[in-house]
C-alpha cells in the first residue's frame, strides 16, 4: 500500500509525470536553519568565495563578491518557489530565491548560488555603469533576434532549459 512506501516526512501534493518528488519537512527545516537563509548578497558572496575550491569558480565568486559589497539584496530559501527551478534572482525585490531541495547538496547549492549572485552582480554593474548597460542591451537584442532565426529556433528546441525562466 501507498502509506508503507512513503517517507513520513513527505509533504503531499498532486504530482504529474516528470515532476520532482515533493520536498520533505526535513529539507524545509534544513533550509530555514541554513546560514545563507536571510543573508545579504554581500555576505552570501563572501560565504561562497570562502568555500569554493574550483579556481575558476572561486575567481568568479570573488569578482561577484566585489560587485555586491554594497548590495542590499537578500537570500531566501522558499518551498513555494521549488517548482520553478533550483534558483532565481528577482531584480526588483533584490532577492535570490533558492529551492530547499538543494540545501544538502553542497556542489549544487554553490553552483546555483554563484549563478544567481552573478545575475545580481550584473544588474548592480548595469545600474552603476551606463556603458555596461548599453552593451548588455545590445547583447540581449542580438540574442533575441538570433533566437528567431532557423538556427536559433533549432538551438532553443534542443535546449528547452534555455527558455524556462526568461534568461
Amino acid at each position: 500500500d501507498v502509506e508503507s512506501r512513503v517517507d513520513k516526512n513527505t509533504i503531499f501534493a498532486p504530482q504529474d509525470e516528470g515532476v520532482q518528488p515533493d520536498l520533505t519537512v526535513g529539507q524545509i527545516k534544513a533550509a530555514k536553519a541554513h546560514p545563507l537563509n536571510k543573508m545579504s548578497h554581500s555576505e552570501a558572496a563572501q560565504w561562497l568565495a570562502e568555500r569554493i575550491k574550483n579556481p575558476l569558480k572561486k575567481a568568479l565568486a570573488m569578482r561577484v563578491a566585489h560587485f555586491l559589497k554594497n548590495s542590499k539584496g537578500t537570500i531566501e530559501f522558499s518551498a513555494e518557489f521549488d517548482d520553478k527551478g533550483p534558483g532565481s534572482y528577482n531584480n526588483y525585490q533584490k532577492r535570490v530565491t533558492l529551492s530547499p531541495r538543494i540545501v544538502n547538496d553542497e556542489a549544487a547549492l554553490a553552483d546555483v548560488l554563484l549563478h544567481e549572485l552573478t545575475h545580481a552582480a550584473t544588474m548592480a554593474g548595469m545600474r552603476l555603469n551606463p556603458m555596461l548597460r548599453a552593451q548588455m542591451s545590445k547583447l540581449v537584442e542580438h540574442v533575441s533576434k538570433w533566437l528567431e532565426t532557423t538556427e536559433g529556433k533549432a538551438y532553443a528546441e534542443a535546449h528547452p532549459e534555455l527558455l524556462t525562466n526568461g534568461e
